[in-house]
Formats: structure tokens, sequence, C-alpha cells
């Protein structure tokens, strides 16, 4: 199992016009383009189940998993995605 969240904020339906809509489409772009994405698998690692950009996370959804290796970064650089470069966020 694995997939991503939708997009984080809808347009705004078309009937929002003038400055207004212009702005909030433009405020939808930019989050949903611009900001890190979050998907979710099930297994041990993300790696070979999820395509992310560096700075996306990954969520182990599987209750039978460590919670130690609950949430992953993808790392590395550029603008391709990848399956690999996933590394398990840890806060000390």
């Amino acid at each position: 199992m694995a997939g991503n969240w939708p997009e984080i904020i809808p347009l705004p339906p078309s009937g929002v016009t003038g400055e207004l809509g212009s702005w909030l489409r433009d405020l939808a772009n930019v989050v949903n383009t611009k900001l890190a994405r979050a998907s979710y698998f099930s297994g041990t690692t993300p790696t070979s189940a999820v395509t992310a950009l560096p700075g996306y996370f990954a969520i182990n959804m599987s209750p039978s998993q460590s919670t130690d290796s609950r949430i992953f970064v993808h790392g590395g650089t550029g603008t391709t995605p990848n399956q690999s470069n996933w590394v398990v966020l840890r806060i000390a």
C-alpha cells in the first residue's frame, strides 16, 4: 500500500473572480507546488514504494512496524523524483 495525499489547498471555484480569485489561485499554486508533500506506505522503508523529491515526507502506516522508523524524509538534491535517498526522521 502506498499513495499520496491530495492537494493541500484546492483551487477556488470559478465564480471567485477579481483580485481575490487571483490571489487565492496564486496561493493554492504556491502551497501545492512549492511545499514538501507527504506520502504514505506500508512496510519497512519507502524505498521502491514511494517516488518523491528531496524534502518530501513518507509516513509508515503499517501498525506492526517500529515507531522508531515511522517517518522518513527524502534526502539528496535535484528536481527529478526518485525512490532512493530515504532516511529516518529522528528528533534528538
